[in-house]
Parts: structure tokens; C-alpha cells; sequence
């Protein structure tokens, strides 16, 4: 997954394949719908807003971003995301049909929140269906006319289905219905069960675009599924069409071709949706109008809401669980080998009370996040192509953090006595989110091992013969986060100063020790354990490691390490492993 979390949101790895969007859609788009949203947010504006005078905490404008960096984040998560998701937690597709999926994800992504302009307690509950009746609009037609003279992957798989299986509406009403579709990011909307029922899915979504704004602003909630098409109300956006029962026909069609364009677009909303889910939050969080939200030592949210000009800083804390457990949350992802991984950004708070306050509200919002992901990745359609390899079992997985690690135990202590359907499925686990960015990118592309494989049982010989003992080790507990990933020639893989998170068992030789202090280089054997000195005194390293071949390197958390292999010789013990063993 892409780190856009941590990171922050990168605009090159969207701008990478134009063949997805062209980059003057997504500027037209953030400029005319997103950049308001931050407008509506600021202080200036909330001085005059008797919504937020009268309930400043419930306000979305002191909810998290929706303004312009909050929909780069998503876009970045998507499209990193449809790449990892692809055959893991989704059907394996070929080339075209990923690059479309894509696609999808990327459009959709790009108006998803456009409603949340209405910064009103209603225009919050309605947002999601105003970016399902937006592509209907005059406001969108020059959008829709760019997107299709840009004749990129989108149009050219609807011209490619067309010619096969003619569609009953021309090729911009079902790039404006795919768009549409967007409304599906909400899971209070859309629920999950929906994806796997496409005909119920195209009534829930023609009553969402066909029945006024207004109407649905009255009812103050999204529409229930109609029972049957002739119970889904047609009232506004059909001058697109001849016949708008005609709509959405080729979610429902039986043609292979509309088969297969239904499957990816679904799978696209499913990208969407979880991209969504794991949006930055933690040290990244603020505000649509720029304001930093933070958690603080008593387990409070707290808001630094600046004037124009950086004048001055309030500093609002507020009792919002939600707001508490957002800023704590460091980072979400989906990781290489198919779980949802979420850092925390602190544990230790002034008292037991503070502690039980900020465990609850983080436990909270991650129960919110995996209520997103694991659903929509759990029996996924297949279709015509090979199953993922990771089916309804991908699981949750609450990184320790460093100030305290047992922190992570009591948030999933809360999280699974609000939500039992996540027992077995959640883990505290060791804490890799303090590493250096290469080495956390490396970690989490790497692959997961067990003991009990060909490559964990070449891990622990190898291990013995550079003097570990590992004779009564707990493989369980040994391998638990151990993965391994590949290097290659040049490559740093280790660097002077950097935080202790890992230790490296390298597979072959390959690996040099440049050391500080003016000490020579060394090569590394193949299965030398090197960062030891770092975890155990838990301080900066004192080396830079470098890469002079390609090789495979197992990395060990720290907190693992010490706890399951770090066995030190007694002196007696020692004396007697000189008289006894040969040099290996």
C-alpha cells in the first residue's frame, strides 16, 4: 500500500499513468468541488455559523479533512491500494481489466465527498448522495466531455463493451452512472452485502439519483432498497435518458462482457471504500480548513485552530471519542500479505482514567476502520478469473506502541468487547511504525514466514550456526511478524543513526558494515544477525549496512527479538561453549 499516511499525499505516484485520469480532470474536479469545502471550515466563517455556536463539538467543520489534501490522500491509497489488492484480497485480473479497476477507483474517489460542502448536520447525513446525483448535473458535463475525449482506459473498455454488447444508453450516461456509483463509499449508505447483489444494489442506486435532494434532506436518512423495479421512484436527472428504467441495465445484464465490466466496477467501489478507511490520520490530521487535531496526555482531542494570518492559536479540547481516537491513530494500511495494519501514535497518558479514555476511543475508531475493510474484502465475487489468496481471513492487526506497548493489549481488550465479531480476528502486535521510512516500506512489501516452512527451518539453522541457541525457542512466538524481503546491490540497508526497529538476519552473503567511529568495513556473512547492539540497548544504530549484491534479508521486530531469540550466555555457559564447540 502506498504510504500516503505517513508520508503525506503524493500527487506523482496519481500523475504516474495519465491513462487513469488526466491530471486536468483532477484539477478541475478538486478546484470546483473541493476547495470549497475548506472555505466552508475556517474561523471566520464558524464565527458566524449558528450551527457551530450552538454545538461547536458535533460541527463538521471540526471533523477530519475533507477538503483538497484529504482527497490526494485517498486517490494515493487507491491506486497503491488496487495494486496490493489485486489477487490477494481480489480476484487476480489481467493488465486491462487492473488498469480499468483503477480507474474506477479513481473516479470515484474523486467525488466521493463533494457533499460534505453543506457543513450542516443533514448535508453530512445526505453527502454521499450528493456525489451520486452530481454526474447528472450541468456542473459535470464538461467533466464528463474531458474524460471522454481523453479516450483513456475508461472510455476505451466502454467502446470495447459497446461493440460487443451495445449498451442502452450512449457511452457518457454510463460513464455518468459508473461516477455515480460513488455513493457506495458510505458504508451507512451502501451497505457491504450490497456488492454481492448487484440488482438490489442498481435499485438502492437509481433511488438515490432519481429522487430530488430535497426530498432526501426531508427524510434526513439515505433510501431503504425498493423491493422490486417498479417501486424505485423516478422524479428528477432523467433527461439523460429515453427510458431511465433502462438505467444501470448493464449491472443486471447477462452478457459476459456486461458480466465482467459490473464485476470490476464493483471491485473498483471496493477499493474505494477501504482506500477511504485507512485515510491519513495521526501527526497528518486536520481539519478541512488546516487545523491541526492531536491527542493529548489526559485522552482528549485536541484542536489548534489558527486566525488568518497565523495571529493567533486556540487551543479547543474537546470530549469526542471519535476526534480522540482519529489523532491517535498514527496510520492504517493494508498490508503485502492481506491484513489491515494500524500504528498507534501514543500510549502513555497522565492516569488509569486518561489510559481507559484513550484506549476506548482508539479502539473505537479502528472497529470503525476494520468495519470498512474486512467486510468488503470478505467473500469477494471471483467470476471469471482466479480466487485471492487471502479469503475472509484477513485480520486486524494493532502495532504496540513505543512509549508503552501494552497499551496496544487494552485497545484490543475494548475493541473486541464493543464488537465480538472481531474475536480471532485481532492481534496487538510488535511495533515497526518508529522505523526509518525505507525500512518500514521494506517490512511491509515484505513476505510473512512460519517456523515450520523450508525457509523458517534455513532461518533457524542458519541462526544456530552463527551461535544463536535456538533449541527452546517458542516458534510461535519467534515467528510472530517475522518476514522476509529482498535487497538489492547498493542499496542501504541500514542507516547510521537510525531508530532500532528490526534486526536483520541477511540470507546470503552480500551485506557490508560500514561503522562509525572510523572503524573498517566488514562483510556479513550469510545469517550474522546485525542491529542486536541497537535492540537491546534500544538506541540509535552505530552503522550504516549497505547492499554490494542482491540477497534476501529476514527482519525480526525488535520487540520480538528481544523478547523471543535474545538469550545471552552465562560466563559459565560461555567458558564451556569455548572448551566444547568448533568456530563455525
Amino acid at each position: 500500500m502506498l504510504d500516503g499516511q505517513l508520508a503525506g499525499p503524493d500527487r506523482q505516484k496519481i500523475d504516474a499513468d495519465q491513462d487513469l485520469l488526466p491530471r486536468d480532470v483532477l484539477d478541475l474536479i478538486e478546484q470546483r468541488w473541493w476547495q470549497p469545502i475548506e472555505a466552508t471550515s475556517s474561523i471566520e466563517v464558524l464565527r458566524h455559523d449558528e450551527g457551530f455556536v450552538e454545538a461547536p463539538v458535533d460541527h463538521p467543520a471540526l471533523f477530519a479533512d475533507h477538503g483538497v489534501v484529504h482527497v490526494r490522500d485517498i486517490a494515493a491509497n487507491a491506486v497503491g491500494l488496487a495494486t496490493t489488492a489485486n489477487g490477494l484480497v481480489l480476484a487476480k485480473r489481467p493488465p486491462d481489466r487492473q488498469q480499468f479497476l483503477t480507474a474506477v477507483a479513481l473516479l470515484t474517489v474523486y467525488i466521493h465527498d463533494i457533499g460534505m460542502v453543506d457543513a450542516t448536520p443533514i448535508g453530512r447525513r445526505v453527502h454521499a448522495l450528493v456525489a451520486a446525483q452530481l454526474p447528472y448535473t450541468a456542473a459535470a458535463d464538461d467533466v464528463i466531455d474531458l474524460i471522454m475525449d481523453h479516450r483513456g482506459i475508461l472510455v476505451r473498455r466502454l467502446e470495447a463493451v459497446d461493440a460487443v454488447a451495445p449498451f442502452d444508453e450512449s457511452l457518457d450516461v454510463i460513464l455518468r452512472e459508473m461516477m455515480s456509483l460513488a455513493v457506495a463509499h458510505s458504508k451507512s449508505t451502501v451497505p457491504i452485502a450490497l456488492f454481492r447483489e448487484p440488482a438490489a444494489l442498481r435499485r438502492l442506486v437509481q433511488a438515490c439519483v432519481f429522487t430530488s435532494l430535497d426530498e432526501h434532506r426531508e427524510r434526513g436518512s439515505s433510501p431503504q432498497v425498493p423491493d422490486t423495479e417498479a417501486d424505485v421512484t423516478l422524479t428528477v436527472n432523467l433527461d439523460r435518458y429515453d427510458d431511465p428504467r433502462s438505467s444501470y441495465s448493464w449491472m443486471v445484464s447477462d452478457h459476459p462482457a456486461h458480466r465482467a465490466l459490473a464485476h470490476d466496477v464493483i471491485d473498483g467501489l471496493r477499493v474505494l471504500r477501504a482506500a477511504d478507511a485507512v485515510r491519513q490520520r495521526g501527526s497528518s490530521l486536520r481539519t478541512a480548513a488546516g487545523y491541526e487535531i492531536f491527542v493529548d496526555t489526559a485522552g482528549y482531542a485536541v484542536y489548534a485552530l489558527r486566525e488568518q494570518g497565523n495571529t493567533a492559536v486556540h487551543l479547543l479540547r474537546v470530549d469526542s471519542p471519535m476526534a480522540a481516537g482519529e489523532a491517535n491513530l498514527r496510520a492504517a494500511m493494508v498490508t503485502a500479505d492481506g491484513h489491515l495494519r494500524l500504528a498507534l501514535h501514543r500510549g502513555t497518558f497522565e492516569d488509569e482514567r486518561a489510559r481507559t479514555r484513550a484506549a476506548s476511543a482508539t479502539s473505537r475508531v479502528i472497529g470503525d476502520i476494520a468495519l470498512d475493510v474486512l467486510p468488503t474484502f470478505d467473500a469477494v465475487g471471483v467470476g471469471d478469473l482466479a480466487p485471492p489468496t487471502v479469503s475472509d481471513g484477513m485480520r486486524v492487526l494493532v502495532e504496540r506502541p513505543s512509549d508503552d506497548p501494552s497499551f496496544a493489549d487494552d485497545v484490543v481488550a475494548h475493541l473486541v468487547q464493543r464488537w465480538p465479531d472481531l474475536i480471532g480476528r485481532v492481534d496487538a502486535v510488535a511495533g515497526v511504525d518508529g522505523a526509518a521510512s525505507a525500512e518500514r516500506l521494506r517490512y511491509h512489501a515484505a513476505t510473512s514466514v512460519t517456523a515450520n516452512s523450508e525457509l523458517g527451518e534455513a532461518i533457524l539453522a542458519g541462526a544456530a550456526k552463527r551461535g544463536a541457541n535456538v533449541d527452546d525457542l517458542d516458534l510461535d512466538r519467534a515467528f510472530t511478524d517475522v518476514r522476509v524481503a529482498r535487497v538489492t546491490a547498493d542499496e542501504v540497508v541500514v542507516a547510521d543513526g537510525s531508530p532500532p526497529v528490526f534486526v536483520y538476519l541477511p540470507g546470503n552473503d552480500g551485506l557490508f558494515v560500514h561503522p562509525v567511529g572510523g572503524y573498517s568495513p566488514e562483510p556479513v556473512p550469510a545469517w550474522f544477525p546485525l542491529g542486536v547492539t541497537g535492540a537491546v540497548r534500544r538506541a540509535e544504530r552505530n552503522s550504516t549496512v549497505i547492499a554490494h549484491a542482491d540477497l534476501l534479508v529476514v527482519m525480526i521486530p525488535s520487540a520480538v527479538y528481544i523478547a523471543e531469540w535474545f538469550k545471552p550466555l552465562t560466563a559459565e555457559a560461555f567458558v564451556h561453549l569455548l572448551q566444547t564447540a568448533t568456530a563455525p
